[in-house]
């Protein structure tokens, strides 16, 4: 099948979808309600995803009836990529699963200059006044305790129960534990924070300002990159 009217680089991010990856399916007609699914199969053509969830709301499709959406996946190695497109169900029985077509173009691509590791990493942290604090980056009392669910040189994505002393624009410190006894500091900023689906904790995306240790992040990031590669 072909690509319509995708352009060598669209082609080959269009390429870089693969199982596993993230999506956000929004309707474009009436209420603009998002559901989140997963990549189940992707190739030259459609997109087969689980069924999208809105918490405990199910996506529903009519039968044989495509329904216009914006969707939005999103790769670790490639960053975001957003089109609309139709979904409608597969021709198979009993699947719980449906197909997104294939775009005629995508109409925005955030790519990623930074190779980012899906890991959960032990995580300290403290907050920072950037106005009154040191340069150094030491945790001072009280801390916190955290789980980042990946990481890049440019900075980690935490999973937390204190959403309410977190805020965008916020400096804190941290100290990331990689498995064995591996560990690294960093100063970063707070960009946002976000519910996360069906559970009671919520995610944290920190930029890094300053590392302490960049040398250890890098190679676990490069180790990382070979055991993908050879995948």
């Amino acid at each position: 099948m072909g690509f319509f009217g995708l352009n060598p680089q669209e082609k080959k991010i269009w390429e870089s979808i693969e199982p596993g990856n993230k999506m956000c399916i929004t309707l474009l007609r009436g209420r603009a309600e998002s559901y989140s699914t997963t990549v189940i199969k992707a190739d030259a053509g459609d997109l087969v995803c689980k069924i999208p969830q809105l918490g405990k709301i199910s996506f529903e499709v009519p039968e044989r009836e495509p329904v216009r959406v914006e969707v939005e996946v999103c790769n670790p190695r490639a960053g975001r990529i957003q089109f609309r497109s139709s979904v409608q169900k597969p021709h198979q029985e009993g699947r719980r699963v449906i197909c997104v077509s294939k775009p005629r173009s995508l109409r925005w691509m955030q790519l990623r200059k930074h190779f980012r590791v899906e890991q959960v990493l032990n995580v300290e942290y403290a907050f920072v006044d950037p106005e009154t604090g040191s340069d150094q980056i030491e945790l001072r009392p009280p801390k916190f305790f955290a789980l980042a669910r990946n990481i890049s040189e440019k900075g980690t994505f935490l999973i937390t129960d204190n959403i309410h002393e977190l805020y965008p624009g916020m400096h804190v410190d941290m100290q990331l534990s990689f498995p064995g006894k591996d560990q690294f500091k960093a100063r970063g900023r707070i960009v946002r924070t976000e519910k996360v689906p069906a559970e009671d904790q919520f995610g944290v995306a920190i930029e890094f300002l300053r590392i302490e240790g960049a040398g250890c992040l890098a190679e676990f990031i490069e180790k990382k990159k070979q055991e993908t590669a050879a995948i």
